[in-house]
């Protein structure tokens, strides 16, 4: 009972601690090495190649960031902030974190759904005991 009551504040933390790091680096490409790796794929499925160029990194993060693009492009549309899909990805030559900003987000939820997840399969292998924290007196 006790570890069910503190999963949501462990999963808080776990939210916190990934989304404070989001910003860092930017705007330059090079703080993280492998952002542009995954972006720039994922930039060009928008496209309509949905071909990718390596398979250096899991073709389903490639595409779920180039969903994510699309996502983050139909909720910006209306305010006019991009006048078309190729205006979207093109938008990348002026600035880089927005396209940045939506992988780390899904790596960050990811993250966090990683300790839940952890979480369930415990409850399900091990029972209440099995947990390092102390009995209720």
């Amino acid at each position: 009972m006790i570890a069910r009551k503190l999963l949501l504040p462990v999963l808080l933390i776990a939210a916190a601690v990934r989304v404070w790091g989001l910003g860092f680096g930017l705007p330059y490409a090079g703080s993280r090495v492998d952002e542009t790796a995954v972006a720039g794929p994922a930039v060009q499925f928008l496209s309509g190649s949905l071909r990718p160029p390596n398979f250096m990194y899991p073709t389903g993060l490639l595409y779920a960031v180039a969903i994510l693009y699309v996502v983050w492009f139909a909720i910006n549309r209306p305010f006019g902030t991009y006048t078309s899909l190729a205006a979207f990805a093109e938008s990348r030559r002026q600035s880089l974190a927005p396209f940045f900003y939506v992988s780390r987000g899904l790596s960050a939820a990811m993250g966090t759904l990683t300790v839940w997840w952890v979480f369930a399969i415990c409850r399900r292998v091990f029972d209440e005991t099995a947990t390092p924290l102390p009995a209720p007196a």
